[in-house]
């Protein structure tokens, strides 16, 4: 598979027109590049045909009736990008794919698709000659219309022959581009799926900001000026940051915040839950990310999980109990979302070490500059001093801070679960001796002779003790 001469642009094929396909088609379209696209739903297509943008190297897209059409209908070797719900829609893309694949040809999975699966698709395409792409995309409709992240995984030779296109439509800054290859195999989609489970934790640790404002007696375009300070001089700019600041200042025709119409009901797509799934699998604790994904799953008391006719929390009563200070919910905020990435990135390094992906976590965090939602001033340091080799942990000195906004809010009735989370998790990280894990130990090899070891020589072979209550000497 060689990369295209310079300046030759042969048509792509594009599969799928929902909110990210579209804009995914329109970016490619208003960089020069020739379409031909399907999608099950007329109307999409249509409505892609009468957006399609005006520049003066814009091109219209082509359109075929089917999957099968749309490669009979492109140049060899083809490049197709498939933009489709995760799980049974890409299984039938590629079994509508799979008997025209030949060597040469090259299929993107630009969805959130496990990283499991990505790997059974490679093997099925790999077995025709062809190649499979799986490449994460951050930034939603918007980042697809206008520049998102693109995290590849796979080969070099099938990244270059894509990587024109999705380099000319990625984000990019004055020191790079958001579009790379990140690792062999699954790389890009085991990237995307912990890029969004740090997201599910700081989108979490931003809603309990505002839930203590809230309580605190802070309005929502008082929030959203408070957000905007602490970006500017606070140290957490970011994409997330901003858009909370314009979330929270968007107001109904009546003038009243639009936040307070929307139902407090979360729901999720997998990649937080697939996040946790792979931090037990190689051993990595994410209790911020893990909190996250399990208060989704808690809002959906609407749903009838509890009676949301019954009592309230006393408002005023939490008001005067919190009594937090926004600049000591800013240290806390900054201290979260560091956490929540450290998580991310120890998971990173655990997974690069059982799998070997070829995974370098300060070159993903960089790329994540670039288009993403993680897009964060907060990115650099951490790219800068990571050690992969030393796993390093960003966790330093606990701010005091932090210890008080979480016991504010539990004397006041308040659930902060990832701020708590986050808390305890560097608490156990800055801390020495931790008693109740020795107690742990001790009762494991109570009930099941594990073997505990002796303190004086944490490298020393394991002792089974005597726990009938007598004398037991732990030896080394």
């Amino acid at each position: 598979m060689k990369p295209l001469a310079d300046g030759v642009k042969l048509p792509l094929g594009l599969v799928g027109l929902g909110a990210i396909g579209s804009g995914l088609a329109l970016n490619l379209l208003e960089h020069g590049w020739p379409l031909i696209v399907h999608d099950r739903d007329a109307a999409r297509v249509e409505a892609l045909r009468r957006s399609a943008p005006r520049a003066p190297r814009a091109l219209v897209p082509d359109v075929a009736a089917s999957v099968a059409d749309l490669l009979a209908s492109l140049p060899r070797p083809r490049r197709v990008f498939v933009v489709v719900p995760a799980g049974d829609a890409v299984d039938a893309v590629l079994a509508a794919m799979l008997p025209q694949l030949t060597s040469g040809d090259v299929v993107v999975d630009l969805g959130n698709s496990h990283p499991d699966e990505t790997a059974r698709r490679q093997a099925e395409v790999a077995a025709r000659g062809a190649a499979w792409l799986g490449c994460g995309l951050s930034g939603g409709a918007a980042g697809a219309r206008q520049g998102p992240c693109l995290m590849a995984g796979g080969s070099g030779s099938a990244w270059d022959a894509v990587a024109a296109p999705l380099l000319a439509v990625a984000a990019r800054g004055p020191e790079g581009v958001g579009a790379a290859l990140v690792g062999d195999g699954a790389a890009g989609h085991l990237v995307k799926t912990i890029h969004n489970g740090i997201e599910y934790a700081w989108l979490a640790a931003l809603g309990e900001v505002h839930e203590l404002l809230t309580c605190s007696g802070h309005g929502a375009s008082e929030q959203a000026e408070l957000l905007r300070e602490w970006a500017d001089v606070g140290g957490l700019d970011g994409m997330l940051i901003r858009l909370t600041a314009r979330v929270l200042d968007t107001t109904d025709t009546e003038g009243v915040p639009l936040v307070d119409a929307v139902l407090d009901r979360l729901e999720q797509k997998g990649t937080g839950a697939w996040t946790v799934e792979l931090a037990l699998t190689h051993g990595v604790a994410v209790p911020q990310i893990a909190a996250a994904v399990s208060g989704r799953l808690l809002s959906c008391r609407a749903a009838g999980v509890v009676d949301p006719g019954g009592p309230t929390a006393d408002r005023e009563r939490t008001r005067a109990a919190l009594a937090i200070e926004p600049a000591e919910l800013a240290v806390t905020l900054r201290a979260a979302l560091d956490g929540a990435l450290a998580e991310g990135l120890q998971l990173l390094a655990a997974a690069d070490r059982d799998v070997d992906l070829g995974l370098d976590p300060a070159a993903i965090l960089r790329l994540w500059r670039f288009g993403s939602l993680l897009a964060s001033e907060r990115l650099e340091p951490a790219a800068s001093a990571w050690d992969l080799t030393a796993g390093r942990d960003t966790v330093g000195r606990v701010p005091e801070e932090w210890r008080r906004v979480v016991s504010a809010a539990v004397s006041a009735g308040q659930p902060v679960p990832v701020l708590a989370a986050g808390l305890a998790r560097a608490e156990a990280l800055a801390g020495g001796r931790r008693e109740g894990a020795a107690l742990i130990a001790a009762l494991r090899d109570a009930f099941g002779r594990h073997g505990v070891t002796a303190r004086r020589n944490p490298d020393g072979p394991p002792h089974h003790a005597d726990w009938t209550g007598g004398p037991d000497r732990l030896v080394s």
